[in-house]
């Protein structure tokens, strides 16, 4: 559902030179969006047939100017996996403010990304997979909330 939301909010915005993509780091290659996210996402004008799911590769975060995850441990799991790039990787709820549209992100939110011992869970989006409908929509307005202040 990110992706999705992402790509209408850059393109709503007339932003230039944005890719968006989506990659799971338990994704199986070549699965369609579940039928909730359709039709949560169809809701919102979103088409998302053509969707087929990645796994995250290393090509993939080595071009990433910015990798967003929804939960702590996502981000612990890509901090472990490509090390490298830990500085790219961010919470959509961590203050992103500027991060779309700036190469350098703010100190603070570098040093976030890299303090392994700070609570994730509440600043943690759930994923609604195998829940309601009404959890769907939830998590869709989460997203979209934090996702206007990293298009600020």
């Amino acid at each position: 559902m990110f992706k999705q939301k992402y790509a209408q909010k850059v393109s709503d915005d007339d932003s230039e030179n944005i890719e968006v993509t989506s990659a799971g780091i338990a994704a199986t290659t070549g699965m369609p969006a579940s039928a909730e996210t359709k039709r949560v996402l169809e809701e919102e004008g979103i088409q998302v047939d053509r969707h087929r799911s990645r796994p995250i590769t290393r090509h993939l975060v080595e071009d990433a100017d910015l990798v967003v995850v929804m939960t702590a441990s996502q981000r612990d799991v890509l901090i472990r996996q490509f090390p490298e790039i830990t500085h790219k990787i961010r919470l959509l709820k961590d203050d992103l403010r500027g991060s779309l549209f700036s190469s350098n992100p703010p100190e603070k939110d570098k040093e976030a990304a890299l303090d392994e011992n700070s609570p994730g869970e509440a600043k943690d989006i759930k994923d609604p997979f195998g829940e309601s409908q009404e959890v769907y929509r939830q998590t869709l307005e989460e997203i979209d909330e934090h996702l206007k202040k990293l298009c600020v």
